[in-house]
């Protein structure tokens, strides 16, 4: 769990330093949404497909270590990175590196807990996750706020805090990778015991594939939602973007955490009941979507934080429905190999397509000052229609003889 919080801190921790990479590199806002999005979710991808690939038959310790290594490299060499070239040279690094990790580190996490409750048992994947992605613009501000203030000299010739901070936020990795090497050393720590008798939950490729696309439903809005947060605030209420940000930071990182959490515990109740994933994965983005949806109504900020709060929340039942029902879909054994396949589709179509799809339809409203809650609404009813389709082929699927 530690390594997956280190994962996704580190992942997004560039947005702290988005402003001083973008003046020193030469970099428009196009241009550093192209290397720090789109371009690692392309190496993230590609890496997640090979790696799942070379997975068989591997004991999963080379991919964590491994993989921490190289994000770690990846992460250390932003923080020195002098160009956009540099710049891309260590996010595709990066990538690789988590695409190794990312996928065991779950295939290792579901293995160890009780199958019968695999949805608790993933959501410590997604709250580590979670907690990552929302504390890292935070903590790395904090940082380099605190670097500045005190007047610290940068090490190895770093002469900026925010490069510092790239060195500073990476050194946990280190000790992280020490640790892992003496515990996977244990015959046990390749292979964690299984505290059942009932090794697989598989109930065949049909029912991947609709939680496939139930997830990348969820995922595009999330993350169409994570990245416009703040604007929103900004537009709506005339925030500076500084408070507008950790406004959001604080909304996401109480919530969607706390969702994740709920959303395990749900599946675990409601699947033995015949409720599907992807009924819940429904659910959460409906919910989400009309909380998003009643912002176009320019509620007061308070209103306003408390309905980002509930489409967190909700969207966090979705996304941990969604990979919980994965693994239950899976077998143990091939649960390495099927999550690299998933976090590279998850991680192509959500950041590819989600921030994307809602800048568009905000510059084609009429209405300059709802526009966004507006698109944000409008992609939501549109992936909550594409986890209707995926539920619906499972279920059809399911009922062939």
């Amino acid at each position: 769990m530690i390594g997956t919080y280190l994962a996704y801190f580190d992942r997004f921790v560039s947005s702290a330093g988005a402003t001083y990479l973008k003046r020193e590199l030469g970099l428009s806002d196009a241009g550093f949404g192209l290397l720090a999005g789109t371009l690692f979710a392309v190496a993230y991808a590609a890496g997640a497909l090979a790696f799942g690939h070379w997975s068989r038959r591997r004991p999963p310790a080379p991919f964590l270590i491994g993989g921490i290594g190289a994000w770690t490299a990846g992460i250390v060499a932003l923080g020195y990175a002098t160009s956009p070239g540099h710049f891309a040279t260590a996010q595709i690094v990066a990538g690789l590196g988590q695409a190794a990790f990312v996928p065991a580190a779950v295939a290792v996490i579901t293995a160890s807990g009780d199958q019968r409750r695999i949805g608790r048992v993933t959501s410590r994947f997604s709250i580590a996750s979670s907690l990552g992605r929302s504390s890292a613009a935070l903590t790395a501000g904090a940082i380099i706020a605190a670097i500045a203030t005190v007047v610290v000299a940068a090490p190895f010739g770093l002469p900026a805090a925010w490069r510092t901070t790239f060195l500073l936020t990476s050194l946990p990795n280190l000790v992280l990778i020490a640790a892992l090497a003496i515990v996977l050393r244990r015959p046990e720590g390749t292979a964690p015991p299984v505290r059942t008798a009932r090794t697989s939950f598989r109930v065949g490729t049909q029912a991947q594939l609709s939680l496939f696309a139930a997830a990348c439903a969820a995922v595009v809005v999330i993350q169409s939602a994570a990245i416009w947060f703040p604007t929103l605030l900004v537009r709506l209420h005339a925030l500076d973007p500084a408070r507008a940000a950790i406004l959001a930071g604080v909304v996401t990182l109480v919530t969607a955490p706390l969702g994740q959490l709920f959303g395990g515990r749900l599946l675990d109740r409601m699947v033995p009941l015949g409720v599907a994933p992807t009924q819940i994965v429904m659910g959460g983005i409906a919910v989400g979507g009309v909380a998003l949806a009643m912002l176009i109504a320019s509620p007061p900020l308070p209103a306003a934080l408390v309905l980002l709060g509930i489409a967190n929340l909700s969207l966090g039942i979705a996304s941990v429905s969604a990979l919980a029902g994965v693994q239950r879909a899976t077998a143990i054994g091939d649960r390495h190999r099927i999550n690299g396949y998933f976090f590279a589709t998850v991680t192509l179509v959500g950041l590819g397509t989600g921030p994307a799809l809602t800048g568009l339809l905000s510059d084609a409203s009429a209405d300059p000052a709802t526009a966004l809650p507006r698109a944000l609404a409008i992609v939501a009813l549109a992936m909550f229609c594409v986890a209707m389709a995926a539920h619906l082929f499972s279920r059809r699927a399911r009922d062939k003889p």
